[in-house]
């Protein structure tokens, strides 16, 4: 049965392991023994806040071996107290609008998550640069994917205050936001906020809970049939994502993003 491989949201796979990756893909196996021929992969999602040259000179490689990809690729509206190892937004945008004329708008999903709340990163502002994202990527990408901060135990010993929004801001943002994403012909999805999504009902503004990894999504564009065991979510997960293997390893991610849980 062929598999999902999701590559990755623990260690930034696109900015610091591609040679590591094609280097796996090129022997059909990681490390740890999960398969990467073309026989045994369905999908391939990666994760990034700034994919490396070396990656993107490499993606065709995943084409001519005619293995299905599409990209999960996070630029937020922080500064380098939050995000210090991450580029300068504009580099990062025109990074994105690049590949997402290579390899197609549909292939290529904005995220702008986590959104936290301190004197900084308030209500405002995030509406602010939100629609300044969404209007430099307007026609490069069809979908965002929004979720809000989670505050586990690492952030308590945080040098950088923050918070997640409360059910106000929440609705604050997503009102403010919806109409910006509608006009600029993106869909907002929220990830692993289902509890949010109905206590504020977030699909007022046309914002509903929708899964990452894609089964749906993936058969459409790709034209497979993926076996009806993986379109089930994992019963453990918050979140709606098809079932998948992560190749990645916590740790190795050098953005060291302040809310990150993989650093």
């Amino acid at each position: 049965m062929k598999q999902i491989i999701s590559a990755s949201y623990k260690d930034d796979t696109p900015a610091f392991q591609s040679e590591e990756f094609f280097d796996s893909l090129s022997r059909g196996r990681t490390a740890s023994g999960i398969s990467l021929r073309p026989e045994d992969v369905a999908c391939i999602v990666f994760w990034t806040k700034n994919p490396c040259d070396h990656f993107l000179e490499h993606l065709h490689i995943l084409d001519e071996m005619g293995i299905p990809y599409y990209i999960q690729w996070t630029i937020s509206s922080y500064a380098k107290d939050i995000e210090p190892q991450v580029p300068r937004k504009a580099e990062v945008i025109e990074r994105f609008r690049r590949l997402s004329r290579t390899i197609g708008a549909d292939r290529i999903i904005w995220r702008y998550d986590p959104i936290l709340i301190n004197d900084t990163y308030t209500v405002a502002y995030h509406k602010k640069w939100f629609g300044h994202l969404c209007s430099n990527l307007k026609g490069y990408t069809h979908r965002c994917v929004v979720s809000f901060l989670d505050e586990y135990g690492k952030l308590k010993n945080s040098r950088i205050p923050m918070r997640a929004p409360n059910q106000a801001e929440i609705l604050d943002i997503c009102c403010g936001i919806a109409p910006i994403a509608a006009g600029c012909g993106i869909t907002i999805q929220t990830c692993a906020e289902r509890d949010i999504v109905a206590a504020c009902n977030l699909g007022t503004f046309g914002i509903h809970e929708a899964p990452c990894i894609d089964a749906a999504f993936i058969e459409q564009r790709f034209g497979i049939r993926l076996d009806d065991s993986i379109k089930e979510p994992d019963s453990f997960r918050r979140c709606l994502c098809a079932r998948n293997t992560d190749i990645g390893k916590y740790r190795r991610c050098r953005h060291n993003c302040a809310y990150c849980y993989a650093s």
